[in-house]
C-alpha cells in the first residue's frame, strides 16, 4: 500500500508484521504529552507560591462540603449591627468617585489610587466575579491591623494561624448593576464603589469554629476601637467599611 511502511521480523517461527506510519505517530504524541508536561511543570515552579496558597485553602475548604460542619456566625448579629446609613459615615473623609467600569478600576489601581490586595499566610483572595481585589490604602493597613489582632488570640488559644477569605472588594458601577440582577439584596449604589469596603466570609471556615471566633473577636475589638463599622449578612460574609 502506497505510503505505508511495514516490515516482518520472525521471532520463535512467527512472523510480527509492523506499520511505521503508526509507530512514528505514537512516538509523536508522546514527545508532546513529555513537552505539555514539561510546560506545565514550569508553569507551576513560576507561580508556585500563590498556587501553594490556593491549594491550601481549597484543601481546607473541603469542610465545606461536610454534612456536619457549623456555617453560621455565632455572635455575630448584635455584634456586627452597622447598617447601610450607619456605614455611610466612612465615607465623610476618604473615598473614591464611582468607576463605570472595570476597567476604569484598573487605571485607578496603575496610578497608584487603589492597591492590589494578594493572597498571602493572613488572608486569601476569593473569586471574585463582580468586583476587583482593590482597595483605598487605607484598607491594607485595616487587614495588617486585624491579621495581628486574630493572630494574637490565636496564639493565646494554642490555634494554627489559618487565613481568613475575602470574597468581595470594589466593584464598578456596571459590576453593581449586574450583581443587582441576580441578587436583589444588592444596591446599584453600593459601598462596594468607593474603595473602602471589602466582604469577609464566615462560611469558609467550615468546621473550624474555634478559629472563627477568634477572628469574630478581634473584628468586633477593632470595631468598638472605631476602626471600622461591620453588618453581618446571613448568606455567609461580614461586610465592613474602613473607618
Amino acid at each position: 500500500m502506497r505510503g505505508c511502511q511495514t516490515g516482518k521480523f520472525t521471532e520463535d517461527g512467527h512472523d510480527i508484521t509492523f506499520d511505521m506510519n503508526t509507530s512514528t505517530r505514537k512516538l509523536s504524541i508522546l514527545i508532546g504529552i513529555v513537552l505539555m508536561c514539561m510546560g506545565t511543570a514550569m508553569v507551576a515552579y513560576r507561580f508556585r507560591k500563590p498556587l501553594k496558597l490556593r491549594l491550601r485553602h481549597a484543601w481546607e475548604s473541603i469542610d465545606v462540603f461536610d454534612g456536619g460542619l457549623s456555617a453560621g456566625c455565632p455572635g455575630c448579629q448584635p455584634k456586627f449591627p452597622d447598617v447601610v446609613a450607619v456605614q455611610e459615615n466612612a465615607y465623610r473623609s476618604g473615598r473614591i468617585r464611582p468607576q463605570e467600569t472595570m476597567g476604569d478600576l484598573d487605571r485607578l489601581r496603575k496610578k497608584g489610587v487603589l492597591v492590589e490586595l494578594e493572597d498571602n499566610d493572613r488572608y486569601v483572595i476569593g473569586e471574585m466575579d463582580h468586583s476587583r481585589p482593590y482597595v483605598l490604602p487605607v484598607v491594607k493597613v485595616f487587614l495588617d491591623e486585624l491579621s495581628r489582632a486574630y493572630a494574637d488570640l490565636l496564639q493565646a488559644r494554642k490555634l494554627d494561624y489559618r487565613p481568613f477569605v475575602i470574597i468581595s472588594a470594589t466593584r464598578s458601577i456596571d459590576s453593581a448593576e449586574e450583581l443587582t440582577e441576580e441578587n436583589p439584596i444588592a444596591r446599584r449604589r453600593s459601598h462596594h464603589l468607593y474603595g473602602k469596603t471589602i466582604d469577609i466570609s464566615y462560611k469558609r471556615f467550615g468546621r473550624h469554629e474555634s478559629e472563627k471566633v477568634c477572628l469574630i473577636e478581634a473584628l468586633s475589638t477593632l470595631r468598638r476601637q472605631g476602626r471600622c463599622y461591620v453588618k453581618y449578612e446571613k448568606r455567609g460574609s461580614l461586610h465592613l467599611t474602613v473607618r
